[in-house]
Protein backbone atom coordinates (compact mmCIF):
# COMPACT_ATOMS: atom_id res chain seq x y z
CA UNK A 1 0.00 0.00 0.00
CA UNK A 2 2.92 2.67 1.01
CA UNK A 3 4.40 1.58 -2.18
CA UNK A 4 1.65 2.01 -4.24
CA UNK A 5 0.54 5.37 -2.77
CA UNK A 6 4.62 6.61 -3.30
CA UNK A 7 4.22 5.24 -7.29
CA UNK A 8 0.99 7.16 -7.65
CA UNK A 9 2.58 10.76 -5.83
CA UNK A 10 -0.07 10.37 -3.31
CA UNK A 11 2.95 9.31 -0.07
CA UNK A 12 1.42 9.49 3.01
CA UNK A 13 1.98 12.18 5.50
CA UNK A 14 2.52 9.79 8.61
CA UNK A 15 3.11 6.32 9.62
CA UNK A 16 1.99 4.72 12.85
CA UNK A 17 3.95 1.49 13.46
CA UNK A 18 3.14 -0.98 15.82
CA UNK A 19 6.37 -2.51 17.04
CA UNK A 20 5.33 -6.41 17.44
CA UNK A 21 3.32 -7.85 14.34
CA UNK A 22 2.88 -10.99 13.54
CA UNK A 23 4.86 -11.39 10.10
CA UNK A 24 7.24 -8.52 10.35
CA UNK A 25 8.16 -6.71 13.64
CA UNK A 26 8.15 -2.83 13.52
CA UNK A 27 12.06 -2.04 12.48
CA UNK A 28 11.91 -5.16 10.12
CA UNK A 29 8.58 -3.26 8.28
CA UNK A 30 9.94 0.28 8.86
CA UNK A 31 13.54 -0.92 7.77
CA UNK A 32 11.65 -2.30 4.47
CA UNK A 33 9.68 1.19 4.13
CA UNK A 34 12.69 3.42 3.93
CA UNK A 35 14.18 0.48 1.36
CA UNK A 36 11.68 1.34 -0.84
CA UNK A 37 12.52 5.37 -0.36
CA UNK A 38 9.92 6.13 1.56
CA UNK A 39 10.43 9.15 3.33
CA UNK A 40 7.71 9.59 5.50
CA UNK A 41 7.68 10.12 9.46
CA UNK A 42 7.49 6.70 10.58
CA UNK A 43 6.33 6.57 14.64
CA UNK A 44 7.07 3.66 16.79
CA UNK A 45 3.87 3.09 18.43
CA UNK A 46 4.83 0.18 21.81
CA UNK A 47 4.70 0.19 25.41
CA UNK A 48 8.73 -0.85 24.99
CA UNK A 49 10.29 2.71 25.99
CA UNK A 50 13.60 1.94 27.05
CA UNK A 51 16.49 4.49 25.56
CA UNK A 52 17.90 1.48 24.33
CA UNK A 53 14.82 0.55 22.64
CA UNK A 54 13.96 3.64 21.35
CA UNK A 55 17.63 3.84 19.90
CA UNK A 56 17.28 0.62 17.89
CA UNK A 57 13.72 2.09 16.52
CA UNK A 58 15.78 5.49 15.85
CA UNK A 59 18.26 3.22 13.84
CA UNK A 60 15.46 1.31 11.91
CA UNK A 61 14.31 4.50 10.47
CA UNK A 62 11.56 5.81 13.45
CA UNK A 63 12.62 9.07 14.26
CA UNK A 64 9.89 9.03 17.25
CA UNK A 65 8.17 6.77 19.99
CA UNK A 66 4.90 6.94 20.87
CA UNK A 67 4.28 5.13 24.08
CA UNK A 68 1.07 2.63 24.80
CA UNK A 69 -1.22 3.45 26.47
CA UNK A 70 -1.22 7.08 25.35
CA UNK A 71 -3.19 10.12 26.28
CA UNK A 72 -5.32 12.03 23.76
CA UNK A 73 -2.66 14.78 24.33
CA UNK A 74 0.09 12.53 23.31
CA UNK A 75 -1.33 12.17 20.29
CA UNK A 76 -1.96 15.36 19.54
CA UNK A 77 1.22 16.36 20.16
CA UNK A 78 2.60 13.76 18.31
CA UNK A 79 0.93 14.78 15.37
CA UNK A 80 1.86 18.19 15.56
CA UNK A 81 5.24 17.44 15.65
CA UNK A 82 4.47 16.09 12.18
CA UNK A 83 1.80 17.31 10.51
CA UNK A 84 1.31 21.09 9.30
CA UNK A 85 -2.40 22.29 11.38
CA UNK A 86 -5.49 23.38 9.18
CA UNK A 87 -7.29 26.58 10.06
CA UNK A 88 -10.45 27.37 11.78
CA UNK A 89 -11.14 28.87 8.38
CA UNK A 90 -14.97 27.69 6.86
CA UNK A 91 -14.10 24.11 5.05
CA UNK A 92 -13.37 24.19 1.52
CA UNK A 93 -15.28 21.17 -0.88
CA UNK A 94 -12.38 18.77 -0.78
CA UNK A 95 -12.79 19.03 2.94
CA UNK A 96 -16.31 18.52 3.17
CA UNK A 97 -15.99 15.40 0.95
CA UNK A 98 -15.70 12.19 2.61
CA UNK A 99 -12.53 10.35 2.98
CA UNK A 100 -10.33 10.77 -0.97
CA UNK A 101 -10.06 7.82 -2.83
CA UNK A 102 -6.84 7.77 -4.65
CA UNK A 103 -8.70 8.04 -8.03
CA UNK A 104 -9.78 11.96 -7.20
CA UNK A 105 -6.10 12.75 -5.94
CA UNK A 106 -7.54 14.85 -3.02
CA UNK A 107 -6.36 13.68 0.54
CA UNK A 108 -8.09 13.59 3.54
CA UNK A 109 -7.57 16.55 6.24
CA UNK A 110 -7.36 15.95 10.00
CA UNK A 111 -9.00 18.93 11.56
CA UNK A 112 -9.22 19.33 15.23
CA UNK A 113 -12.74 20.44 15.34
CA UNK A 114 -13.83 17.51 13.33
CA UNK A 115 -11.89 14.94 12.82
CA UNK A 116 -10.79 13.29 9.35
CA UNK A 117 -12.39 14.64 6.56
Amino acid sequence: MVRLRMERGQPFDLIFMDIYMPVMDGPQAAAKLRGLGCTSPIIAVTANVLSSETAAYREAGMPDCLAKPFTSQELWGCLSRYLTPVTNAPPTAAAEAPLANAESGTQPVLRRDVGLQ
